[in-house]
């Protein structure tokens, strides 16, 4: 497999795929993804900070496929109406860090939007997909966020 992105750093020792619903696997070539836990600091009568609350979870992910891939998806997407009916399913990112430890970043994502990359004198070299993360990122395995926690 060709090097690839992850999150901006290239490795080029990884796998970094993408687990559709038929079984198909997508290579993909880059992925950025992460999240965030939006808190509120509360503060007593006086201004004085006491505590904080938690407010939404949020997470995004896009990923880019070559030619070959985006065909892939779209001769899945047939059988579920399009693209955009496909259900969520699982990207499973694969890299070493830079102390040699192997992590695996595992998102569950659904897509919703998607545009052609174009390269060179207007030749379509890829596609950009943008996803709605359905719940939050295990990262090498631990969730990032548990509700009730």
């Amino acid at each position: 497999m060709a090097d690839a992105t992850v999150n901006g750093v290239t490795f080029s020792s990884k796998h970094v795929r993408a687990f559709l619903p038929t079984g198909y696997v997508l290579e993909l070539k880059s992925i950025d993804y992460g999240d965030n836990l939006e808190k509120k600091t509360q503060n007593n009568m006086n201004g004085i900070p006491i505590g904080e609350t938690q407010e939404e979870y949020k997470a995004d992910c896009k990923f880019d496929v070559g030619i070959t891939e985006y065909n892939k998806l779209v001769a899945l997407s047939a059988a579920f109406g399009g693209i955009y009916q496909i259900p969520a399913f699982p990207l499973v990112i694969n890299y070493l860090n830079g102390s040699l430890v192997t992590f695996t970043d595992t998102i569950i994502v659904s897509i919703k939007k998607s545009s052609r990359k174009v390269g060179e004198k207007e030749q379509w070299i890829g596609q950009s997909i943008e996803c709605n993360v359905v719940g939050p990122i295990l990262w090498n395995g631990v969730p990032a966020y548990t509700p009730g926690a």
